[in-house]
């Protein structure tokens, strides 16, 4: 069940970006990332972690930053098959409007960073 604050077009958006990740998973590059016998992707994806672990807390420093995660890059609303390590805002900020103390890099030890506009979040009632 919806949100009762969704609206139709955040309904419709959601539907939309769970379909993209559905063909990805059920599609080659799904199939790829959940192959057995991948050592070299795992000790990627356990590189990544190791990454944003080492980096998180000066990410969350950041203004507008709610959360680190490792994940999959998202381009033009589609997964591209890199990993990650994605960076929730609760607003994307355009370059030029950004805090000069705190920017966010493209880039992490190599690793590419996703940022992801996820809104306002809040703990839920024990």
């Amino acid at each position: 069940m919806l949100p009762s604050e969704w609206s139709a077009s955040d309904a419709a958006k959601g539907a939309r970006q769970a379909k993209v990740w559905m063909e990805f998973f059920a599609g080659d590059e799904g199939a790829k990332r959940q192959s057995p016998g991948g050592t070299q992707a795992a000790a990627q994806t356990s590189r990544i972690a190791a990454i944003r672990a080492k980096h998180e807390a000066e990410l969350m420093r950041s203004p507008n930053v709610v959360g680190v995660s490792e994940g999959i890059e998202v381009k033009r609303g589609k997964p591209t098959g890199t990993p990650c390590i994605v960076v929730y805002v609760t607003r994307k900020v355009p370059k030029a409007k950004r805090s000069k103390g705190h920017p966010l890099p493209e880039r992490i030890e190599g690793v590419p960073v996703d940022v992801v506009e996820v809104g306002s979040v809040d703990a839920l009632p024990k």
